[in-house]
């Protein structure tokens, strides 16, 4: 993860896709460069600014931990080449701690009973810097007793984890569960033949994610309408398609713009000459703001 801010004020949090329900788990977070970074968990509703609400917790380069926005001394600085790990205990203290290149720091955090049915996710927070996650199998100073993310991750949903969609918002209340047919990303393309290009890089890129797998699909005109219903039951995080096509699936209420977080024109100035705006806009309209 890099962050490049532009101002003082600018800081950037990402949070992993799979959070923890049950069980100890550890990931590590290395600093490859100068800068600020702030490195916790927090629940899948929460700021991605780590640390800065009450469902999130977060350790900073300053040597200063924080949650709820209240920042207080613990552990030490780090900076460059250090490398952090975060031990995250819901079978036993219930509580969050940290190391620094393998020197335990201490407990953090108590988990309160009011996050218990509530996932935590790995997370982060950069100014002008770059960390580099490591969820496993091979972590450097894993403590006992807890199991790498990767491990986890291919286990059930029963051994501890939950996916994104799985996460509970605040006050208890569930999230809508996930959609299939609303994909993470829509890319529109101007043309069939540009379409099938990205889909075919992508599916060059897609062979080195495993964890998790992605899943993509084409929709243009000129092939099986009911395939395309199919594939998208069987649940899809990338779509990329034409104008048409994708604005008749949605009409027909196949592909639905929800989950949608990554609305992609390319060569935008051709969509619009070859389609106008009024589509685009329509199906922009229709992804529910985060």
């Amino acid at each position: 993860c890099q962050s490049r801010a532009m101002g003082r004020r600018d800081w950037f949090g990402v949070r992993a896709n799979t959070g923890l329900l049950r069980g100890r788990y550890y990931f590590e977070v290395t600093v490859k460069d100068d800068g600020l970074s702030r490195v916790g968990v927090s629940s899948i509703n929460s700021s991605l600014n780590v640390g800065t609400d009450g469902a999130s917790f977060g350790f900073g380069g300053t040597g200063m931990k924080s949650h709820k926005g209240n920042y207080e001394k613990y552990g030490t600085l780090f900076s460059k080449n250090d490398t952090i790990g975060c031990m995250v205990d819901r079978s036993t203290s219930h509580s969050i701690s940290f190391t620094k290149n393998g020197e335990l720091l201490g407990e953090a955090f108590k988990i309160p009973r009011s996050l218990s049915s509530e996932a935590l996710f790995p997370a982060v927070v950069l100014k002008n810097a770059e960390v580099e996650f490591n969820f496993g199998p091979n972590v450097k100073n894993l403590p006992s007793g807890f199991s790498p993310v990767s491990q986890l991750v291919s286990s059930s949903p029963s051994d501890g984890l939950a996916s994104a969609a799985e996460g509970k918002a605040g006050g208890g209340e569930k999230r809508p569960e996930y959609d299939g047919r609303s994909p993470l990303c829509l890319i529109l393309e101007p043309t069939r033949e540009l379409a099938e290009q990205v889909f075919k890089e992508i599916t060059k890129f897609k062979k080195h994610l495993s964890l998790p797998k992605v899943k993509h699909a084409l929709f243009v005109g000129g092939g099986n309408f009911g395939q395309l219903i199919r594939t998208l039951k069987e649940g899809v995080q990338i779509a990329v398609g034409t104008i048409g096509t994708v604005k008749s699936l949605v009409n027909k209420n196949q592909l639905r713009m929800k989950h949608c977080r990554f609305f992609v024109l390319d060569e935008a100035d051709q969509l619009i000459r070859d389609n106008g705006d009024k589509d685009i806009v329509a199906l922009y309209n229709q992804i529910i703001k985060a």
